[in-house]
Formats: structure tokens, sequence, C-alpha cells
């Protein structure tokens, strides 16, 4: 089973506004701390941010242009993100991440294997990435 990522109530129309006018650059990539589903009315207040004066977001603002992939869906994709967290840093487990903007989420994925962060380097599963198809 892969990761899921799930597009909130609250996220899709900003989501969709914001890939038609190029402003999902600049969102905002969190990974969030409690033993949490994501699910149609997620909001941000659902997930705990991971908290420690040695971690900081990552704001996105390499997406490529949008285009047709080989299955015929318009997609867009931004290159895979690492945090570097310095040990020691509180022993947590990373349950998934977060794209929001404005305080509103635009997807979040849980990990299908939480992360342990004792590690040192949180390197996340997939490249974020958005692509829209018909499915009626």
């Amino acid at each position: 089973m892969a990761n899921v990522s799930i597009i909130p109530n609250e996220g899709e129309v900003d989501l969709l506004e914001a890939l038609r006018t190029g402003r999902l650059q600049g969102a905002t990539l969190d990974l969030w701390v409690n033993d949490y589903t994501p699910g149609p009315a997620t909001t941000l207040n659902d997930l705990t941010v991971l908290s420690d004066p040695q971690y900081s977001s990552i704001t996105l603002n390499s997406w490529t242009a949008a285009a047709l992939n080989a299955l015929g869906r318009a997609e867009t994709t931004h290159p895979q993100v690492q945090w570097s967290l310095p040990n020691p840093i509180a022993a947590t487990t990373i349950y998934g991440n977060v794209l929001h903007t404005g305080g509103i989420v635009l997807m979040a994925r849980r990990f299908l294997n939480p992360i342990d962060t004792s590690g040192g380097n949180v390197l996340v599963p997939q490249n974020p990435r958005f692509y829209l198809f018909d499915d009626s």
C-alpha cells in the first residue's frame, strides 16, 4: 500500500485556485507528530506540527510547470525534500506531512510507515505531486 494523500474539503477550492494561478509556489510543507489519519474534514488544527527549536518548515518554490503526464493527466511535481534534523532532537515519531498556505490545508499525507526522528534526517517518502483527472 502506498502513502495516501488527502485533500480536505476546506482545501479543494484553494488548491485548484493555487494550481490555476501558480500560487502553489511558496506553499509550506510541515511534518506532523500526532497519530492522526486525515480525512475530508481535516484542518490544520487537527495536526500537531513538529515543534523543536532546530526544526523549520520547508517552503516549496520549485514546482514544475503543469503538463500532461504519460497517463494524459495534468500534473505538477516538486523535487523531493529532506529535513536535516540535528541530533539530539526531541525523540518523536513523524506520522505524515502537510502542505498548507494561509492556514488552509491543501494536502495531508499520512506515511505508510511512521518515521522515527532519532536518525537525524527525514526524507519525505514521495515527491510532492498533484494531478487532475476526471473520474466520472
